[in-house]
């Protein structure tokens, strides 16, 4: 009769253990990859966006309601162009006509440009600073302008790059996007190969 010898006990599943352990391990760093970065404060170096500085802007910009063609609209119109000029960059309010209709109205935007060391086509960044006449627009789209305004700043003190850059602040979004039809008529839009709208929602559904 031949001697039986006893199995040996089933080994823990250990390669299963560590493929398990990776993909959660990689998750927790996806997110954590993912997460916004932290806010800089005031003082980082002048090359990097901080957004301590950037709500700045907002304390002055939606500080009322500014729909399009109120006195409050053209404070905070004159606010962005003198803005960007303290940074060194030329900065110009342009208005043209339009009429369709029965109506007729006045379309505005303020547009600055960075230029590049060898530009061939133009980057644009675009943000409406027009409220509606309930609310200051503290996000929709106040929350861009003052990006656009922090960009600017932390370009302007930046090595120049290849490319220019174009920053389109335009009006009247809330009644038609009249400001940035407008653009689509000015002559740096034929310079623009792509474009970034920063565009917001309000803080409350009706």
């Amino acid at each position: 009769m031949s001697e039986q010898t006893s199995l040996p006990e089933a080994r823990p599943h250990t390669a299963a253990k560590i493929v398990f352990c990776l993909v959660v391990l990689s998750a927790i760093l996806s997110i954590l990859l993912s997460a916004p970065p932290r806010p800089l404060p005031s003082d980082a170096p002048d090359t990097e966006f901080s957004a301590y500085r950037a709500i700045q802007h907002d304390y002055v910009i939606a500080r009322k309601p500014h729909p399009a063609g109120s006195p409050e609209n053209e404070r905070v119109q004159t606010y962005i162009r003198d803005t960007m000029r303290s940074f060194g960059i030329d900065a110009d309010v342009v208005s043209d006509l339009v009429a369709g209709g029965h109506s007729a109205g006045e379309r505005n935007k303020v547009v600055a440009r960075i230029p590049g060391t060898n530009n061939s086509k133009a980057f644009a960044i675009m943000a409406h600073y027009d409220s509606t006449p309930y609310g200051p627009g503290a996000a929709d789209d106040c929350a861009g302008v003052i990006a656009m305004l922090e960009v600017a700043r932390a370009l302007k003190a930046s090595p120049p790059l290849m490319n220019d850059v174009i920053f389109v602040f335009t009006d009247a979004e809330e009644s038609g996007k009249l400001g940035a039809y407008s653009f689509a008529d000015h002559p740096w839009y034929n310079d623009v190969v792509v474009m970034t709208n920063l565009e917001a929602r309000g803080t409350q559904v009706n």
